[in-house]
């Protein structure tokens, strides 16, 4: 294979010995599977150099190579390319549809990279689109994910953090829910862009209320509820793949880390439950959906309960806080009028106290072109 065998190769960063690097995933791979065609890079991910492989015998892989500016995932954990390895075995523990890995390959000059199978499907936006955004096939979709949470919440893990490979739970954690959470958003109100983001009023308001629910979250009939699991974390429309048959696969594994299921479920509800989002029946039927799928396949009822509402809410109002903070001096059109917009959905949290996902939706619609109501 020669370098010009590499479609999209000038998204690559300007910054990498492409002639090089290209050269040596084309040996390594074919060491391992087998001649190399071609290889296609997917330019998305900042942790990560996707390229999709095609050998000469038809079949696919998915060669994915660590880059050396690692972001800190959500509870601040960088992953090596050792724990991804480790992390694509756990999650097919929990019966999750995940890549096989094929080799895990070190190299002092270009780093290191997985081997992974090909899954195929079609990213969910797609696969509605190819449905006609049908009601029934997008509630089905939504059962079937709230299945795929509650498999992967099955692994329990005996603290916040690092995923472990075995599937233990200690009888109490050494540091409660609450305690790591309130340090997540300590780190979001650390952050020196805050003040000229926001202005004094606005943060002494957010202070109160985040105050008042973490009042509410230590109640002492809470403390035992929020058990550390695995967790996916990374919930978008593109990180889904669903096949012919409807079966979900999970490809991006990198976010994932030992928490409670607030994340997930929060991030759900946003990326998913207001898909819809002018359709209040629609998120209604979604969210009963999700329930649905994740209770029958033995999902604690606990994570739609009460206490978990107050944690989602601390973890959502947090997030937004970051995104609008990070998008506001952003160049991209999209972003510059998300920072305003989520700044906005902010506010209404505060004054509300609730989180509708339809107004998540509704914002990155202008990028996503999702139908606002079913036909």
């Amino acid at each position: 294979m020669r370098i010009k065998d590499v479609i999209q190769l000038d998204h690559l960063p300007e910054d990498i010995d492409r002639e090089g690097l290209i050269a040596h995933l084309d040996e390594q791979i074919e060491k391992r599977l087998g001649p190399v065609d071609h290889l296609v890079f997917i330019p998305e991910g900042n942790n990560h150099l996707v390229f999709e492989v095609h050998l000469t015998n038809g079949t696919l892989a998915i060669a994915r190579v660590q880059l050396q500016n690692q972001r800190e995932n959500a509870l601040l954990v960088k992953q090596s390319i050792e724990q991804e390895e480790l992390l694509f075995g756990v999650f097919a523990q929990s019966g999750a549809r995940v890549p096989e890995v094929y080799a895990l390959v070190k190299d002092e000059t270009f780093g290191e990279f997985l081997l992974v199978e090909f899954l195929p499907g079609l990213h969910f936006s797609d696969w509605m689109a190819q449905k006609d955004n049908r009601m029934d096939e997008y509630l089905q979709f939504m059962e079937n994910y709230g299945e795929q949470l509650a498999k992967i919440h099955s692994i329990k893990q005996s603290h916040f953090g690092t995923i472990k490979a075995k599937a233990e739970q200690a009888e109490r954690t050494t540091i409660a829910y609450h305690d790591k959470l309130r340090s997540m958003v300590d780190e979001q109100l650390s952050i020196p862009k805050l003040l000229e983001t926001f202005g004094d009023d606005f943060i002494e308001r957010f202070n109160k209320f985040i105050g008042e629910l973490f009042s509410r979250l230590e109640n002492p009939e809470w403390l035992d509820l929020f058990k550390p699991c695995l967790t996916l974390v990374d919930h978008h429309p593109h990180n889904v793949l669903i096949s012919d048959t409807r079966e979900l696969g999970f490809f991006d594994l990198e976010n994932a880390v030992a928490n409670t299921p607030v994340s997930d479920i929060a991030l759900t509800r946003a990326q998913f439950c207001g898909y819809f989002y002018e359709d209040e029946n629609a998120i209604r039927l979604a969210e009963e959906s999700l329930i649905k799928g994740y209770l029958e396949a033995g999902g604690d009822e606990a994570v739609f309960g009460e206490a978990f509402k107050v944690a989602e809410l601390i973890y959502v109002a947090s997030l937004i806080l970051g995104v609008v903070m990070s998008y506001k001096d952003s160049q991209d059109d999209y972003n510059k009028n998300w920072s305003q917009e989520f700044s906005q959905l902010l506010e209404k949290i505060i004054e509300t106290k609730e989180f509708n996902p339809a107004d998540y939706a509704r914002i990155i619609s202008s990028k996503t072109k999702q139908p606002s109501m079913t036909k």
